[in-house]
């Protein structure tokens, strides 16, 4: 998965001051402290706390270097991806397929390391069961992702327009939380004000039918963590958004309205006040099968 710009760390429940958006520029005061930023990065903190030499490992949603397995002195890498370009050396095993099940026996796996991907899992909750089928007693789940679809860049717009691709962290379209704050009509207004109407249009595809994001808010993950029979060791979030975009200069009676109540406030508004947390990008969780 496409790992987006630097992240850093704040524990626990986190209600922020937002994001501003002035003067088409949407940007973050920096916070102490981080999350690992690059797949690499995030490698080493897992292997640093598991120790994985001789361990059986399984990836899901990704395909890590292979040299970074080998290095780890693992026993089995099997990486399941249903992008992946299929390989196998023996020990590292790369397959294209599908984390809500996949073909090995129960309790096969010491450990399983996911790295930006858990975002994009359209059926969660039987990944996780399935995780916990394949993991042994003692063995651990470890994830790395975001940003999540309450965030306020949750959006997680990756399109391909044109000659141009947008993202969320590069050439952005789309105001702190507006994908919340906005009906699908709205957005498309919104965004119609200043970008071409066909550009528009697509990015409120995407937004809204991807089938590359899950579209899960912050709460919901706890649930599914605490329903999918793995004990919780660790739960860290980030909140900080450390890139800027520059946006188009939106002129809409959507954003009046929407400065005017503030774009998280109106967010919660439309779909519900038990969405306590809109500021959390990123998440590490470590679960455990005990």
């Amino acid at each position: 998965m496409t790992q987006g710009p630097g992240e850093r760390e704040r524990k626990g429940m986190s209600d922020a001051p937002p994001p501003t958006w002035k003067e088409g520029r949407c940007v973050s005061a920096p916070r102490s402290g981080a999350l690992a930023q690059s797949e690499p990065e995030v490698f080493a903190d897992f292997a640093a706390r598991t120790g994985l030499e001789g361990a059986k490992v399984l990836e899901l949603g990704g395909a890590l270097p292979p040299r970074l397995a080998a290095a780890a002195a693992v026993r089995r890498w099997l990486a399941i991806d249903p992008l992946a370009r299929e390989s196998s050396d023996g020990v590292y095993q790369a397959v294209r397929g599908r984390a809500e099940r996949i073909d090995a026996p129960d309790g096969e796996f010491d450990h399983i390391f996911s790295c930006n991907a858990l975002h994009h899992f359209g059926e969660l909750p039987r990944v996780l069961a399935e995780a916990r089928r394949l993991l042994r007693q003692g063995g651990s789940f470890y994830a790395h992702f975001g940003p999540i679809w309450s965030a306020p860049d949750g959006h997680h717009l990756e399109l391909l327009h044109g000659n141009v691709t947008y993202t969320f962290w590069g050439v952005g379209l789309i105001p702190p939380w507006y994908h919340l704050a906005c009906t699908p009509e709205e957005l498309r207004e919104v965004l119609a004000s200043a970008i071409d109407p066909a550009l528009a249009a697509a990015v409120v595809e995407f937004v809204h039918h991807s089938p590359a994001l899950n579209r899960l808010y912050f709460e919901d993950y706890l649930r599914l963590f605490w329903e999918s029979g793995l004990a919780m060791e660790e739960l860290r979030t980030c909140d900080v958004i450390d890139y800027e975009n520059v946006m188009p200069p939106y002129r809409s009676r959507i954003c009046d309205e929407i400065e005017r109540e503030g774009a998280r406030e109106r967010a919660r508004r439309l779909h519900g006040q038990d969405k306590r947390n809109l500021s959390c990008r990123d998440l590490l969780v470590v679960l455990r099968k005990l």
